[in-house]
């Protein structure tokens, strides 16, 4: 399984020596392809090598990470970590060989990031969408004491990871491409825009999520996350009553979050809604219509959105249920081979669902009994 990987065969030993590893205790990853591990007696990652980059890292006696030195993306570094009573990290500094050292202030709002501070006194703070605590929408930057204020555009995938960046005037300043688990295989659009003199840091991952440039890990609020692996680099505070895997992010990171780095949630109807219409290319402000229901004695019943995009119509569609089991999932489709408000009647239903887990959507009803959003 992806998100359980216990260790790494080479293609070169023969089928005898690739015979089933020997089980690993507490799930703890030693070796994978060119990345290899070592842990404490706690079960915190201590350290952490890939090919030329060797990290080490120390603990305090809550399993917290404090300092972290060795070798990274961006050379050789020292760095020293700090949290508050409960648990956020409230500052880091880290000295580069040869450099000045570099001190990032952070500020929270319950437990989502609210704002960093540099040394240079430039400041950026996050808001989130207001129906997805998790995915954050903009980024407001001020330097110094002005009171003015550049404002970026976050827009992302449905588990709150940010794929794209746009400044006020719409021009993209920043592009991600990232792997299953979150590794950030390429900043597509960086290159170009830096050329130009418009690069723009985005430090911002999967939901909660924020990357340490110096190490790689993405700090994780409670525990931190190796991208490159797709696993934590501590066990669950809450031992086995968080699973048999202690270091797992979760089963499926497209429809599951873990923004505290404790528990995973499964993404809302409200996140399932918004990727749809993604697909569809919908305009975010475009106004969602009422939904209808639509009984069908031939087809599956359906509950129905019907949008009009310049002149085009564009549907997406629940189903509660249908006949492979599968539970409440949403599809997207439109109006070329008939109209999927008519019953009995073929429709064509783009390829996918929304989530592809099995189990389908939790929360279709909202408080008052009625079908979301």
């Amino acid at each position: 399984m992806a998100d359980n990987l216990l260790g790494a065969q080479s293609a070169s030993r023969t089928l005898e020596e690739q015979l089933p590893p020997a089980p690993l205790g507490d799930n703890r990853l030693t070796h994978w392809q060119q990345l290899f591990y070592r842990y404490d007696a706690w079960g915190n990652l201590i350290s952490r090598r890939n090919g030329l980059y060797e990290q080490h890292y120390v603990y305090d006696a809550d399993n917290r990470l404090t300092a972290a030195h060795g070798r990274g993306p961006q050379g050789e570094f020292r760095a020293q970590y700090h949290y508050d009573a409960l648990g956020r990290r409230t500052r880091k500094q880290v000295d580069y060989k040869g450099k000045a050292a570099q001190s990032t202030r952070f500020l929270w709002q319950g437990y989502r990031l609210l704002q960093e501070q540099r040394d240079d006194g430039t400041r950026r703070s996050w808001s989130y969408e207001p129906d997805s605590p998790w995915t954050p929408l903009a980024a407001i930057e001020q330097a110094g004491e002005s009171r003015q204020a550049d404002i970026f555009w976050l827009h992302s995938e449905q588990n709150g990871a940010p794929l794209e960046v746009t400044d006020g005037e719409g021009g993209l300043r920043w592009s991600g491409d990232y792997d299953t688990f979150g590794r950030l295989k390429g900043q597509t659009a960086a290159g170009i825009m830096q050329r130009r003199g418009a690069a723009y840091e985005q430090p911002l991952r999967y939901a909660g999520q924020y990357q340490d440039c110096e190490s790689g890990l993405h700090y994780n609020l409670f525990r931190y996350y190796e991208p490159e692996v797709g696993r934590f680099t501590t066990q669950d505070p809450i031992g086995l009553q968080g699973g048999l895997n202690l270091y797992q992010y979760a089963p499926n990171p497209l429809n599951w979050i873990d923004p505290m780095g404790l528990s995973t949630v499964p993404l809302s109807f409200k996140a399932q809604f918004r990727a749809a219409k993604r697909a569809l290319k919908i305009p975010k402000n475009t106004n969602t219509p009422r939904p209808v229901k639509v009984f069908d004695n031939r087809y599956e019943n359906r509950t129905v959105w019907p949008f009009e995009v310049d002149g085009e119509k564009k549907y997406i569609i629940m189903h509660e249920e249908d006949k492979f089991g599968r539970g409440p999932h949403l599809h997207t489709a439109d109006a070329l081979h008939g109209d999927p408000l008519e019953p009995r009647m073929r429709y064509n239903q783009h390829p996918g669902h929304y989530p592809e887990d099995f189990s389908g959507i939790k929360d279709i009803k909202n408080k008052g009994g009625k079908i979301c959003p």
